[in-house]
């Protein structure tokens, strides 16, 4: 154990800024973020700034959860109300965009980055974005390319491939198929704890236009 803890002091000295070395280094990163849960609503508060200081964009009233694994998280940008569950995974290789109000349960994977097969080159255009008031269920796995537009409803499980799916599609299988478009209701039902006075006040809530 003091061998463990002498090594990890030797490698963030080796680093002229700690946080390139937070970005590198996402069992460190996770560490701190399971650290401030223990400070509860504070605790979350600590989480942010903390990402914001990797270079994260983070928006407002974004929730980040319990053995959270991020890599690069430069590289992440999460909008209002959004949030990060336990046990989700983010390899930031590429850009990850997740739009406002859109949530995901616990589990899932994120993949903005794949190789050719032939040389295993890497390929272009693995950036992912989520667009706004989407749902993505457990365990899910998004890969590299990867454009959801607004409402989407992704099943447990589902694996997303590099493409676009349409607005408002429910998603499943692997590969994730859309089965079938949802009309949306007027009024969005946030499957967390806000500010409520926030929420009236923000235009997008409440109007399917603002999606």
């Amino acid at each position: 154990m003091r061998i463990r803890v002498v090594q990890s002091t030797v490698d963030i000295l080796r680093f002229k800024y700690f946080k390139k070395y937070l970005n590198e280094n996402p069992i460190a990163l996770r560490f701190l973020i399971n650290f401030f849960s223990l400070f509860n609503t504070y605790g979350n508060n600590l989480k942010v700034k903390l990402l914001r200081y990797c270079g994260a964009t983070i928006g407002e009233n974004v929730k980040i959860g319990d053995n959270v694994y991020i890599y690069y998280p430069k590289n992440l940008q999460l909008d209002d109300f959004s949030g990060i569950p336990d046990n989700t995974i983010l390899r930031c290789w590429n850009k990850i965009h997740i739009e406002k109000y859109t949530f995901m349960a616990t589990g899932c994977i994120f993949v903005p980055g794949s190789h050719r097969t032939d040389n295993y080159e890497n390929l272009e255009n693995q950036e992912i974005h989520i667009g706004k008031g989407c749902w993505i269920g457990a365990s899910c796995t998004i890969m590299g390319g990867v454009d959801a537009g607004n409402g989407c409803v992704v099943g447990a499980g589902t694996v997303l491939l590099g493409k676009k799916y349409p607005p408002f599609s429910i998603i499943v299988g692997c590969p994730g198929k859309v089965i079938k478009t949802r009309t949306p209701s007027k009024i969005m039902h946030i499957p967390t704890t806000y500010n409520i006075e926030e929420l009236m006040n923000d235009k997008d809530i409440n109007n399917n236009a603002g999606l």
